[in-house]
Order: structure tokens, then sequence, then C-alpha cells
């Protein structure tokens, strides 16, 4: 299982009225250096979409070895065990 984009559909009164499935090969996060996002690239369009058009499913459970291809090679990953609770995978997220 991939990734999963949906563009979110407006009602006229500016809510969600329902979700429009992206081609999520096609759909990609643009994050700045403190890890926020920025925008959606989509169809090789850098800023195609803004936060908060999209919701963005992240398939995680490929493992540890595909999120490091995907993060910039400046990116450490760093799991951490925090006597039993979850392991945070990316630097600066503490439990």
């Amino acid at each position: 299982m991939e990734d999963a984009g949906f563009e979110i559909v407006l009602n006229e009164d500016k809510s969600p009225a329902w979700l429009l499935s992206l081609q999520s090969t096609r759909l990609k996060p643009r994050l700045n250096g403190s890890w926020e996002l920025e925008a959606y690239q989509y169809e090789g369009r850098t800023y195609f979409y803004v936060p908060g058009e999209v919701l963005y499913f992240t398939n995680l459970s490929l493992g540890l070895n595909r999120l490091k291809t995907r993060l910039p090679p400046s990116a450490k990953i760093t799991p951490e065990n925090r006597g039993g609770e979850e392991a945070s995978l990316l630097p600066g997220n503490h439990l």
C-alpha cells in the first residue's frame, strides 16, 4: 500500500463537501528545514496545493528503510526507546 492523498473540496461556506482521490504517486509533501509542511507538489508542479487543501496519509508500515530513502540527505533518523513507549523516528519529536 502506498501513501494516499485526497483534495478537500469545499462548499460555498468553506466547509468540507467531499474528498477527491489524487494519484498518490504524483503527490509529494514539501517540508522546510524545520520539518514544517510548506506545500504539496503534484504532477511536477511545485506549489500545487497548500496545507489545508489536502488530506494526506503516509504508509509508515513499509519500514524504516523506505522512510530513509524519502528524507533529504541532511536528515538524521534517530529511533528512541523511552521505556516501552513508541519510538520516535524524526529528530526533535519528543514523546
